[in-house]
This record gives structure tokens, C-alpha cells and sequence, in this order.
């Protein structure tokens, strides 16, 4: 009972801070809600597109060098059904807007050959 009675006189004190609170939650609530139904009815979608596009479980960059070590290691693993190798041009760079931000963003880019047939 005690406890009850210092929560009520603590509140009719700090009665903005309260109000700001409970807004604070209740807005956290609308966008945790949001961010889930968004989450929950996107993956499907994703996935169906996935699918269509035979779309990769599993990308890797790295060195022509080593992506015939990668394929012998890919066959031994349980579930492995298929690899394509590709060619790329990777790069990097930094970019900064400069009204806004006080320290530049790296980004990376990475090019693909447009002609390339995928499956």
C-alpha cells in the first residue's frame, strides 16, 4: 500500500515527465507492432521472389585464387547442391554529406557484367 501511494505522489510531482513516458511507451509500441507486422508478412514475399529468381542462399566474395578451395570445401558440406562463380569488379570509396554528417561514410561497390547469363 505504501508503495502504491509514493508511486501516485511520485507522479503528481513529476506529472510531465509521466505524461512524456507514457507517450514514450506508447509510441515504442506502435512501432515495435509495426516493425513486426512488416517483418512477419515481407518474408513470404521475399522468399516467393527468392524463389522465382532462383536466388542464392549464400554469396561470397573473395579472390579468384581461392574459390577453387571454396568448391572443395562446399562439396563436402551436407546440403550442398550447387555453385556459380561469377566475375566482379570491387571497390570501395568514402562519402560524406557534409551539412549533416561530421564524419564520412565508407561504401562499398561492387560491378557486375550486365551480359552475364544467370540461372
Amino acid at each position: 500500500m505504501k508503495t502504491w501511494m509514493m508511486i501516485k505522489s511520485s507522479i503528481r510531482k513529476n506529472r510531465s515527465s509521466s505524461i512524456t513516458l507514457v507517450l514514450l511507451i506508447l509510441l515504442t509500441s506502435v512501432l515495435l507492432y509495426s516493425s513486426l507486422m512488416i517483418s512477419f508478412h515481407v518474408d513470404g514475399v521475399v522468399d516467393k521472389v527468392n524463389q522465382e529468381n532462383a536466388g542464392a542462399d549464400f554469396a561470397v566474395g573473395l579472390p579468384r585464387a581461392k574459390t577453387e578451395t571454396l568448391e572443395r570445401l562446399l562439396k563436402h558440406t551436407k546440403g550442398y547442391v550447387a555453385n556459380e562463380t561469377e566475375d566482379a569488379l570491387s571497390s570501395y570509396g568514402k562519402i560524406q554529406n557534409r551539412r549533416v554528417e561530421k564524419k564520412a561514410q565508407t561504401m562499398g561497390l561492387l560491378f557486375l557484367n550486365l551480359d552475364q547469363n544467370r540461372t
